[in-house]
């Protein structure tokens, strides 16, 4: 008798079954089998008219794993010629994400990276998750590096979903979160008018979340009094009595530039001109 097999799960992954139906050319025949291969489970000797077996690659292992049945057909005492079916059992991937990603700033790129335990896997991800951000888009690769933006004055976040494949084998999938922070603005009017020596600087200032900090710098040319400092709120008022120190117009760039939860805002220069106070000459003491 010779043995006609149909392996109809060649391939499969781990946990899955085989299902090798035997047949003979002779009626009646009794098939056996017998088992080669290395890290799987499952995979046992035995006898009937087809192959059913479950089969699971061993711990630890992170490819793809072979199995051959040597099938033979017996009738009235007379055995066949062997026949060898081979089935392939990929493992179940893995991901790994690397950490948990710190909240960015309106601008800036994720740098989420991850791996997994088998070679070759792929890695694709979905957002499953947006509020207040755009620059989010699906992908695959290991690595999600996407320029995010707010939408919004508040805080935004992204959830992305992270799935496993392998040789057609899904992993259990991971999901991260990413937080955007808004970058802060300020308002004020850049132009300040004129001052003269003596008299006191009214830059207002004002954003759009009480926790901005402002903080401005100065750059005096030919002018005392002016002085770097910071405050925090929705509003603030630089007053500074500015007094020239010569006798031609000097001049303060005041650099004003607002800060929240890390994230750096556009910077606004104000310059005040600051004019000396005339002072009389006698002329022959008259």
């Amino acid at each position: 008798p010779t043995v006609i097999a149909t392996n109809l799960n060649p391939t499969f992954c781990t946990g899955g079954a085989t299902n090798i139906q035997l047949s003979s050319n002779v009626p009646g025949a009794v098939f056996s089998w017998t088992v080669t291969g290395g890290n799987v489970l499952g995979a046992l000797g035995g006898t009937g008219t087809s192959i059913n077996q479950t089969l699971t690659v061993s711990p630890g292992t992170t490819s793809t794993v072979q199995v051959t049945y040597t099938i033979v057909a017996e009738a009235n005492g007379c055995a066949g010629p062997p026949t060898a079916i081979t089935v392939q059992v990929n493992p179940i991937p893995d991901v790994v994400i690397a950490g948990n990603p710190a909240p960015i700033c309106s601008g800036e790129t994720t740098n989420i990276s991850f791996t997994g335990a088998i070679p070759g896997t792929v890695f694709s991800w979905v957002i499953t998750s947006i509020t207040g951000v755009t620059g989010a888009s699906n992908g695959t690769g290991t690595s999600i590096q996407q320029v995010l933006m707010t939408t919004g004055l508040s805080q935004g976040s992204v959830t992305y979903t992270v799935t496993p494949t392998f040789n057609g084998c899904t992993g259990t999938p991971q999901s991260v979160t990413v937080l955007v922070n808004p970058r802060p603005e300020l308002y004020t009017n850049p132009t300040h008018p004129p001052l003269c020596s003596g008299d006191i600087t009214n830059i207002s200032v004002g954003t759009f979340n009480a926790n901005t900090v402002l903080t401005w710098t100065v750059n005096p040319v030919g002018v005392n009094g002016a002085v770097s400092g910071t405050n925090t709120g929705l509003s603030t008022v630089i007053a500074q009595v500015l007094t020239t120190t010569g006798n031609t117009p000097g001049y303060v760039d005041y650099t004003i530039t607002p800060s929240l939860a890390g994230c750096t805002g556009t910077p606004i220069t104000v310059r005040v001109v600051v004019n000396p106070l005339p002072e009389p000459k006698l002329v022959d003491g008259a």
